[in-house]
């Protein structure tokens, strides 16, 4: 193989020294004699070309890429059309492979590239005899537009597992496919009575005349459950045709009725229910109570306002959340931040946080200033759910350590807030950017970097910059030269980000959950320190860093995938294929 090289050298050097004695010899022999040197060159790249995808094949990977990069040296610049080659040699041997994880890979590359090329990998995946690789082969065909894609689901509403099924099923309503009710409708009739609530959202979500249809027969469905999911996806349908039967239903007497049915005519504008509305503001069922004020305020009642603040001011955390919807009630709102009760202080913030008052900040810090595993939020609802609220619990408490789920439900809603942070007023949201980024909220960080990132002022990059050689802080530097780098506005950091593909690119990416109780799995982030990252950490960064090289699709970054697969975990073969196979498109 050396000698090939050699060879192309050679051909280079002796093209020079025609080139040189052209003074000497009449154009047409200096022609004849440059065309034959050329296609001698090109015979031999065909040849190199050839021996590197026999290589990668061979499942040589590294020798392959060896012999690419010596070739790309050669000629000064990528061929893109040969490591479109390698890449799909690389994610088709993965998924011809006998290991799930291996296959679980190829997947994720097929994805990634969102190719012509490696779709049937995809269709594969739906044929698996692993349900995880059905269930991620699915949702990843649902991200296709055209037509095979609906064929691929299609095709797996005959599948024997009846939760896939449901999964297709979900993803043609969401789709709005033409075929989406009658699917819905075949899968109602065959399900038990106790699946039956999960209905009325399929059928909003399919939005036909055929959905609609269905959704007024299930207003009279036996069940309660049915019926209270049924007016609410009416009432965010913004379905006004059927206010007479929603009319009927708020004089029953089901307590979750009767709030979905307040709910409805409030949001739908429904003026000729308010005297019915003013009726039960004085019910006994505080749920009924709150949503029928809530209903008033909304068709002009002004009087409605005043009794929710009442409400409010008598420590109901649901009422202080309804206020959100009322502009007027911020000053009632910040009088509440400082009252002795932390849930009521906590319910008032987020209140305000929806109506963009900087007020907020200082009664949320105690929320955003926190571990997950240490203290958690959780929401819940009134029967109806139409109405919410705010709960702070310590993570020991009995019902936290019940739901295997509620640290990462916690940082979910954590997450949330932040992210509304945002459309505070810019002095305020950067100055709690910076309180959170100099006490190293390693859970948060990340969402963090992403806002600095789309703030993209002159302050937000400046804190980027000042974090991206913090000391004692690495989770912290690589997130700031990540989303620098991002930016486009410091050409640098690929030399820094490099260094870190570099020294971690041998851990794996992506692994499959295992099927254990969440309290029964070690945490990674309590043994670990500020001045270490856990692998749930690194593996993230790893991802997005190399994602952001193939979206950037410069020579260096392509470089750097280059590496990662050469010489990265095995494991990781298949992802980063799809990444180069996205970069050389």
């Amino acid at each position: 193989m050396a000698s090939l090289i050699l060879r192309s050298w050679t051909i280079v050097g002796a093209i020079a020294a025609v080139a040189a004695l052209q003074a000497a010899e009449t154009m047409p022999e200096v022609s004849n004699r440059l065309l034959s040197k050329f296609a001698l060159v090109e015979k031999i790249d065909e040849a190199v070309a050839g021996h590197i995808l026999f290589l990668a094949h061979k499942t040589d990977i590294c020798s392959a890429l060896q012999l690419y990069q010596k070739q790309r040296e050669s000629k000064g610049q990528h061929d893109f059309s040969l490591l479109r080659n390698i890449a799909l040699i690389v994610i088709e041997r993965n998924w011809h492979s006998n290991s799930p994880e291996m296959q679980l890979m190829a997947l994720f590359g097929a994805a990634i590239a969102m190719d012509d090329a490696t779709r049937y990998v995809l269709d594969a995946g739906l044929c698996s005899s692993y349900p995880q690789l059905q269930f991620i082969a699915l949702h990843l065909l649902a991200q296709y537009p055209d037509e095979e894609a609906e064929k691929a689901l299609f095709s797996a509403l005959h599948a024997e597992n009846l939760l896939l099924r449901c999964e297709a099923i979900v993803c043609l309503a969401r789709k709005q496919h033409a075929r989406a009710t009658s699917q819905i409708d075949s899968l109602y009739r065959r399900m038990p009575a106790q699946l039956h609530p999960m209905f009325p959202s399929l059928y909003a979500m399919s939005g036909d005349r055929a959905a609609l249809a269905a959704l007024r027969r299930l207003l009279a469905h036996p069940c309660s459950a049915v019926r209270v999911e049924a007016i609410r996806s009416l009432a965010e349908m913004g379905r006004d045709d059927l206010l007479a039967d929603i009319r009927q239903l708020l004089t029953q007497h089901d307590i979750a009725q009767q709030e979905a049915c307040c709910f409805a005519l409030g949001i739908l504008k429904d003026s000729l229910s308010l005297p019915k509305l003013r009726l039960l503001c004085n019910s006994q069922e505080p749920s009924i109570a709150l949503a029928a004020l809530l209903a008033c305020y909304r068709l002009g009642d002004s009087c409605a306002a005043k009794a929710l603040a009442a409400r409010a001011n008598r420590a109901d955390l649901f009422a202080i959340n309804a206020l959100q919807n009322i502009p007027e009630s911020n000053e009632l709102l910040a009088s509440l931040l400082t009252h002795e009760q932390q849930q009521v202080r906590i319910n008032a913030a987020i209140a305000l946080l929806a109506q963009q008052d900087k007020r907020c900040i200082e009664a949320l810090k105690p929320l955003f200033f926190c571990n997950a595993s240490d203290q958690g939020i959780s929401s819940w609802t009134t029967p109806g759910k139409t109405l919410k609220a705010w709960k702070i619990a310590p993570s020991t408490s009995a019902n936290w350590k019940q739901n295997p789920l509620a640290q990462e439900t916690s940082l979910a809603l954590r997450e949330q807030l932040l992210i509304q942070t945002a459309l505070l007023p810019q002095e305020s949201f950067l100055l709690l950017a910076n309180e959170l980024l100099i006490s190293q909220q390693g859970d948060l960080i990340p969402t963090l970097a992403y806002l600095l990132q789309e703030n993209s002022s002159p302050e937000a990059l400046s804190l980027l910059r000042h974090y991206q050689s913090f000391p004692g802080a690495p989770l912290l530097r690589a997130w700031s030269t990540l989303m620098l780098y991002r930016t486009g506005k410091d050409p640098a950091t690929i030399a820094t980000l490099g260094e870190w593909i570099k020294q971690h690119c041998s851990e794996e990416m992506i692994r499959f959950r295992t099927f254990i109780p969440s309290t029964m799995r070690e945490s990674t982030r309590s043994t670990a320190t500020p001045f270490q990252l856990t692998l749930e950490e690194r593996s993230r960064l790893l991802i997005e860093i190399l994602e952001a090289f193939a979206q950037a699709r410069d020579e260096a970054g392509v470089d750097l995938l280059l590496y990662a697969i050469a010489h990265g975990h095995p494991h990781n073969r298949a992802a980063l294929a799809g990444l180069l196979l996205r970069a050389t498109q």
